[in-house]
Formats: C-alpha cells, structure tokens, sequence
C-alpha cells in the first residue's frame, strides 16, 4: 500500500512538470509566433504540398491508410510523409498507428493557416 502512494505521488509530479514544461514552450513559442509561423506555413505551401495535405489529414483518429484513402494518395506515400512530419515535430505517432498533430498546432495555428491555401480548405 505504500508503495503505491509513493508511486501515484511521483507520476503526479511527473505530470505536474510536464504541464510546466508544456506552459513554457507554449510561452517562447507564442513569442515567436509571426516568424515560426510564416517560416512553417510557407515550407508547407511552396515545397512540401503532399506534407501539408497529410498533416491536414491528420485527426486523431486516422492511421496511415485511412489518411491515404481519405486523400486518395498511395499509402507509401502517406507514410514517408507521415515520417517527415514525425521528424519535424508536427505529428506523433499514437497507439495502433494513429497519428495526431502536436501542439504546435493549436499554439501556431498551422491548420487554420494552411486552410488560407484554397487547394486546401476542404481538407479536414
């Protein structure tokens, strides 16, 4: 039983500097926020645009095939991108290969402003 409570107090506190850690970086990067946000939302549009309609795809709730069904792309496709995006910080790979976007995008707003691009605005 003690043991337990020792557990249970030091995944709290785990928890706690995570969500410190989270409040920070959401600090410095709203501090940057026009920069990082252009710099992003322009290497999507003009040189990545398979990548931006995979991270459009992404939901919380799709794996790689149901991104590529939904896009109509190739699945391998899906997955290298979905591997560029993973190693760019702007998606991460859940339980059962479902992927969501990482918290940059609430903070940046990088799907509203990727929606702006009309090849994009129907993508959910």
């Amino acid at each position: 039983m003690g043991e337990s409570k020792e557990l249970h107090g030091k995944v709290d506190e785990i928890l706690s500097h995570v969500k410190s850690i989270d409040g920070q970086m959401s600090w410095l990067v709203k501090s940057q926020l026009q920069g990082m946000k252009k710099e992003i939302v322009e290497y999507l549009t003009t040189k990545r645009r398979r990548a931006a309609k995979v991270y459009l795809a992404v939901d919380g709730e799709r794996n790689v095939k149901a991104i590529a069904d939904y896009l109509g792309i190739d699945a391998q496709n899906v997955s290298k991108e979905l591997k560029w995006l993973e190693g760019s910080g702007l998606v991460i790979v859940q339980a059962w290969g479902i992927y969501k976007k990482e918290k940059i995008d609430s903070i940046l707003g990088l799907s509203v402003e990727l929606r702006k691009d009309t090849e994009f605005q129907n993508l959910k």
